[in-house]
């Protein structure tokens, strides 16, 4: 099936159009999410989001909710999944958000396929005459994608949480390892400069 069968896909805000400046007199503050808040696996990163002030209420459509699938329009084309953690974020024409309408396509299952390196690949094939490397909704939504049941969705889903744990425990276990070695170069230099 294509993507455009099963989901609603469109284009994020355009912020040039409606970012406030000092002379508006009602100006709306939100949260916004960016290209430097994705992890290139597919994850939000922890942090503090972008502000963003708006000279109006931003419609809805334009604000993530949760099982959002949202992707990024350029390479490296990442997908990740929205949680109630990350909802009401705008979502900037950088990105697509990807609504799922077919009950029998897990959101989780989406944003896993569209992160696979034979999707991606397509998407550059697609755009092999563009500079820029950016993508848009007519690609997106001719992307092929295998049906399974949902039970093996819900397995894939799964193993994609564990790989995700296990590579945030690993980069966490890097960093002690960082400050372990800074501490004992230290020591070993401050030892050399007591027997000087």
């Amino acid at each position: 099936m294509l993507l455009e069968e099963i989901a609603s896909i469109n284009p994020g805000l355009v912020l040039s159009r409606k970012r406030a400046d000092e002379t508006d007199n009602n100006i709306f503050t939100y949260t916004m999410l960016s290209l430097t808040d994705i992890d290139p696996s597919g994850y939000i990163k922890a942090g503090v989001f972008e502000e963003y002030k708006s000279k109006e209420n931003i419609k809805q459509s334009f604000l993530t909710k949760k099982d959002d699938v949202i992707m990024r329009l350029t390479y490296p084309y990442t997908t990740l999944l929205i949680d109630s953690t990350f909802e009401d974020l705008i979502i900037p024409s950088s990105f697509a958000v990807i609504r799922i309408i077919d009950r029998e396509f897990k959101p989780s299952y989406v944003a896993w396929f569209l992160n696979q390196s034979s999707i991606k690949q397509y998407i550059q094939s697609i755009q092999s005459g563009s500079v820029i490397g950016s993508t848009n909704k007519k690609v997106v939504g001719s992307i092929e994608i295998k049906k399974l049941q949902l039970e093996d969705q819900e397995r894939l889903q799964e193993i994609n949480r564990l790989k995700h744990k296990e590579k945030q425990l690993l980069e966490k276990l890097w960093e002690e390892k960082e400050k372990l070695y800074q501490y004992t170069t230290q020591q070993i230099i401050k030892g050399e400069s007591k027997h000087d």
